[in-house]
């Protein structure tokens, strides 16, 4: 015997709450995933370190350098530093999420000025990056909102004038 039971106004309310909170972490945690592939991405830690100058680091150089002789003939030193150099900046960043949209970011290092100044390049560089990045969405809608305009105003004068003629 199998008995039915009809579903509770309080329970498809519950099972509403339940999956609006799952889809919220979802979303939190895809938002983490694509912050951190930015912040560990090579070409925003590359420019990280230029800003820096740690591709002329002498230490760095020379390691680079040693590495070139006798493991790496076919890559350029500047590529062995750039490498040692990203590969160190991602081994001090953690990642984490914040409270609301905000996400904290950790850098670790021996000496707490570098990870300050470090921590700060980071994340004015992130900033600006998702500020460029706003911007190239917003000039792109501007742009495709324009000719949107442009081609219903268009097709408003030609039905005007063919209402025109027709009258």
């Amino acid at each position: 015997k199998v008995h039915l039971e009809e579903r509770s106004r309080v329970n498809s309310e519950l099972e509403r709450r339940i999956v609006a909170a799952q889809a919220r972490r979802v979303r939190r945690k895809d938002q983490l995933a694509t912050v951190r592939n930015q912040l560990t991405s090579r070409e925003f830690l590359e420019s990280v370190v230029r800003e820096l100058g740690l591709h002329n680091d002498p230490a760095i150089l020379a390691q680079a350098k040693l590495l070139h002789e006798t493991r790496n003939p076919d890559v350029p030193t500047e590529e062995i530093a750039m490498r040692i150099l990203v590969r160190g900046l991602r081994g001090k960043m953690e990642i984490k999420n914040a409270e609301g949209n905000m996400f904290w970011i950790n850098i670790q290092d021996n000496d707490p000025e570098s990870a300050y100044i470090l921590a700060k390049v980071i994340t004015r560089s992130f900033v600006s990056e998702v500020k460029r990045e706003r911007m190239d969405k917003l000039d792109e809608l501007f742009k495709f909102s324009t000719q949107q305009s442009r081609i219903y105003r268009d097709r408003l004068e030609e039905a005007e004038h063919e209402l025109r003629d027709f009258q």
